[in-house]
């Protein structure tokens, strides 16, 4: 019978012999991989999976076309994560069933193979270590429940004394720190003796010379009665390799237990657990409607909720409804205990074997009086009991990272610069990648708000993420912009936040970080600002509904199991610069693009979205506007098919010149077309239907369309925000690249690509862009100009066809027009260009393509056609209004 390892080099000599690019020697239960491995250079696809591997093959690195690489579920340490900057050049790395690998935070493996490189690179020895427990314990439900005085019972040990109806209101979030003692079972990842010896200060030697050879007698005395008849050791190194093989087993005997309950504080011997301080962070939120979109964005998939509700409100299936799925998709079906307040007042009972049928992370019920104390004492061991239940409590930390974020808190502050944050952390020896790891890390956990891909939020470290969240909500309180339905301007905010807390130059930073959650947006070439949840609930007076939403226009839907709230807003901030003439309310939207309009309506009480587009373009806007909504559905964890359906209408006769036809769910008539089927019967006429025909352009997915827009919405928001971006052309164009750089679309501002404008050296491109699968698909030149210079706009535009060394379809060219006489200076502009005899012979005439494209009049944008190898590539020129008076 050949053994395994022969059988391994027998498919590595098939998969030579035959040229194959796949090998798989998974389940062969190797401790070693054949090194003949090495000699498959074209190998593109390597499963290894389930072997005793502890480090990754030193072979495997050579081999240059590989592609994916399968390496779970071994047992590869932590000195091995070390050797994954060898294979940056592998798509698809699989790592997870290694247990070094589990005991990595998810928010670190979440970053790829750099974050790991840079976690296993401070985290190799115990000694640079330490255990983290903290997490957030966050309380939801309506409003006046007592969701503030209960967090405020557990957190005076059960001693604040509650006054009936004179507890506030709470607006917003409020955060609070609570620190409890509670015990763990004395087993990783809670408690690792080495680990703990070293935060006393000794060594695993010390521990081996405190149970040394000498003192054996005594032991063997205390367990003499035994009737298992102990082992005898003949010499210190004897009992050393006994200790070790103890030590991996991690339960120690009797004597060893007594020994360890003497050296580190909090543990029990006879129960074998451990006992630690943790920090729990909780986050008291507002129950009023007004706030509940805007929870949405602090949701985290790290903490344990509380529900917390009373009998005496009669909302009770809409509560739990939508509290609890908000729980199962934002925080990822995190744990929850519900707990019914005021039992003192009323009791009620709920079905809660149906409940935890449908959400199968309800830990368990409870009922509490705040007033009277009874079932607060079974509540806080009900959280204690959880905590050992999840799976991030006790994350082994770099103790350098621990240290400098308790170094932040100490501060006391609510914010600092990014320098003096890299400052903080050159005293730790942590070099500047490394602190932006760090940064991304706890801006992950929740300790910190540091946006470092966000060009305007980058140079500011949010230590206390309150004094942002408190600013959000504030706004939103304040009657005055309740008043004018969510509009305000920058200036406004100097009566609305206080001046000490929220100092002028910092509004622009809290307002973009309002934008980047989708809470507000700008409007187009003016200094308004708008908070879709605010908006009225009726569409504008002078608004034809009927108009826009006729029959014969193209209709789609999605509809619902569960709507979040705030889709619609959230939808009408990503897409702000399509809005037409202000036609927007807090149900729905009128947008144009090209001669295309779209009328996107919210009926939350249906659970529905039902778009209606008429135009020239009714498939590519629609495009636009179902990438725009995936984007948003995978922000909230909603699975299409699952959570949501895209809806497309029957056009058989009965249907199509009515306004209750039937609407087909999308994926079922693909499936039918997959099966080969021709028709589909409609299940209100009975009518067949032509498959074909129904899916008529429906399958248009135009992603270059996507990519214009993407450009004209980041010159919209420069615009917007022209006070605050330097003038310098360098740092327009990297905000305008921060903006692009989103899941569809890679930018590389200042990028050494193509030849320089003399053809002599490479030079400095403003930005390349490229699609999810790292093609270029465009380049992006943009230049400051205050008038006619035409030496300027000839080098830029030289330049740019320079650096396309692909001939590339489509290019982007931007100038920032610094001048009162904008449109003299954009009609100048377009003379001038027609006659510039380019590199790439100019097609036809140049288009003034601004009235389809344009969002505002601030905004012009042409299209030239050039001849490049016998083949079209397009020039898209655009002209931005960047003058300030």
């Amino acid at each position: 019978m050949k053994s395994r390892y022969q059988e391994a080099l027998d498919k590595i000599q098939e998969v030579k012999e035959k040229r194959l690019d796949f090998l798989d020697l998974s389940f062969m239960y190797l401790g070693k991989i054949p090194s003949e491995v090495g000699q498959l250079t074209h190998l593109r696809f390597l499963n290894i999976s389930h072997n005793y591997l502890y480090q990754i093959p030193d072979e495997i690195y050579d081999l240059p076309y590989l592609v994916e690489l399968n390496l779970t579920y071994n047992y590869l340490s932590f000195d091995t994560f070390q050797s994954l900057s060898k294979l940056q050049h592998i798509n698809f790395l699989y790592l997870y069933g290694n247990p070094a690998f589990e005991k990595i935070p998810d928010e670190i493996k979440y970053h790829g193979i750099d974050a790991i490189l840079n976690y296993s690179d401070d985290i190799t020895f115990y000694q640079n270590t330490t255990t983290l427990f903290e997490l957030k314990l966050l309380l939801v439900g309506n409003g006046e429940v007592g969701k503030t005085t209960l967090m405020k019972k557990l957190m005076s040990n059960f001693s604040h004394k509650v006054i009936v109806g004179q507890e506030p209101t709470t607006h917003g979030i409020n955060i609070h720190t609570w620190k409890i003692k509670s015990t763990f079972p004395a087993v990783e990842p809670f408690f690792n003796l080495k680990a703990e010896l070293y935060e006393k200060g000794l060594d695993i030697s010390d521990y081996y010379r405190m149970m040394a050879f000498e003192d054996l007698n005594l032991i063997y005395e205390e367990e003499e009665e035994e009737e298992e008849e102990e082992e005898y050791f003949d010499s210190y190194d004897d009992y050393k390799e006994y200790l070790d093989f103890d030590f991996k087993s991690n339960r120690p005997n009797k004597s060893k237990k007594n020994l360890i309950a003497s050296l580190i504080n909090g543990y029990d011997a006879e129960e074998e657990t451990i006992k630690k301080e943790v920090k729990i962070n909780i986050w008291d939120f507002g129950g009023q409607e007004i706030y509940h979109s805007t929870h949405q964005f602090f949701l985290t998939k790290r903490p344990i909720y509380l529900l917390v509700w009373e009998a005496r409100k009669e909302e009770d299936y809409n509560m739990f409804d939508y509290w609890l799925n908000i729980i199962k998709y934002l925080s990822r079906n995190s744990p929850v205990i519900v707990v019914m307040n005021k039992c003192d007042v009323r009791l009620k009972d709920i079905d809660e074997f149906g409940l935890k049928k449908k959400f199968n992370n309800i830990i368990t019920f409870t009922k509490v009086s705040c007033l009277t104390g009874e079932g607060l004492m079974q509540l806080m061991e009900m959280i204690q009991r959880n905590l050992v239940h999840l799976p991030h409590l006790a994350d082994r930390l770099p103790k350098t990272w621990v240290n400098i974020r308790d170094n932040l808190y100490e501060l006391n502050k609510d914010y600092i610069t990014l320098e003096e944050y890299f400052s903080i952390c050159k005293e730790y020896n942590l070099t500047t990648k490394k602190a932006l790891f760090l940064s991304e890390y706890l801006h992950d956990l929740g300790s910190i708000l540091h946006f470092i891909k966000d060009t305007m939020l980058e140079n500011i470290v949010i230590l206390n993420p309150e004094w942002a969240t408190e600013a959000v909500y504030k706004l939103i309180d304040t009657k005055i912009i309740q008043i004018s339905k969510g509009r305000f301007k920058i200036r406004d905010l100097r009566n609305i936040w206080d001046k000490e807390k929220y100092p002028t130059d910092k509004h622009h930073t809290l307002v973009r970080l309002m934008e980047k959650f989708d809470i507000c947006f700008n409007i187009v070439s003016t200094e308004d600002y708008i908070i879709p949840e605010l908006l009225p609930s009726a569409k504008p007076i002078n608004f034809d509904l009927t108009s826009h939403d006729s029959i014969n226009n193209l209709r789609f839907e999605y509809r619902y199991n569960f709507m979040p709230a705030g889709i619609l807003s959230r939808f009408i901030c990503r897409l702000y610069y399509l809005i037409e003439n202000e036609i927007f309310w807090r149900n729905g939207v009128l947008l144009k693009h090209e001669e295309t309009f779209a009328l996107v309506i919210n009926e939350p009480y249906d659970k529905k979205i039902r778009l209606s587009i008429f135009g020239s373009d009714k498939y590519g806007t629609l495009s636009i506007i179902r990438n725009e909504f995936e984007n948003i559905h995978k922000t909230l964890n909603l699975e299409k098919y699952v959570d949501y359906n895209e809806m497309i209408p029957c056009i058989c006769p009965s249907c199509i010149s009515s306004n209750a036809g039937y609407y087909f769910k999308y994926n079922v008539v693909k499936n039918f077309e997959r099966k080969g089927k021709r028709t589909i019967d409609c299940q209100q006429s009975t009518y067949d239907v032509s498959i074909n025909d129904l899916l008529t352009g429906y399958d248009i997915r135009n992603t270059k369309i996507s990519l214009l827009q993407n450009i004209i919405a980041a010159l919209a928001r420069l615009q917007g925000n022209y006070k605050i971006v330097n003038r310098q052309e360098d740092s327009r164009n990297s905000y305008v690249a921060g903006l692009i750089d989103n899941g569809n679309f890679i930018s590389k501002d200042q990028t050494r690509w193509g030849q320089s404008e003399s053809g002599l050296s490479a030079g400095e491109l403003d930005i390349k862009i490229e699609n999810s699968n790292r093609m270029t698909i465009g380049i992006f030149e943009g230049f400051n100009l205050s008038y006619l210079d035409k030496i300027t706009i000839s080098r830029h535009l030289k330049k740019i066809f320079n650096y396309d060394a692909n001939g590339l379809k489509e290019n982007y060219i931007v100038i920032y027009a610094e001048t009162s006489s904008f449109i003299d200076l954009w009609n100048k502009y377009l003379n001038y260009i027609k006659d510039i005899d380019f590199d790439y012979p100019l097609i036809g005439n140049i288009k003034d393509v601004s009235d389809l494209y344009s969002p505002g009049a601030e905004i012009k944008i042409c299209l030239s056609y050039h001849e490049r190898n016998t083949e079209k590539s397009r020039l898209y020129h655009f002209f931005v209004n960047m003058f300030t008076k």
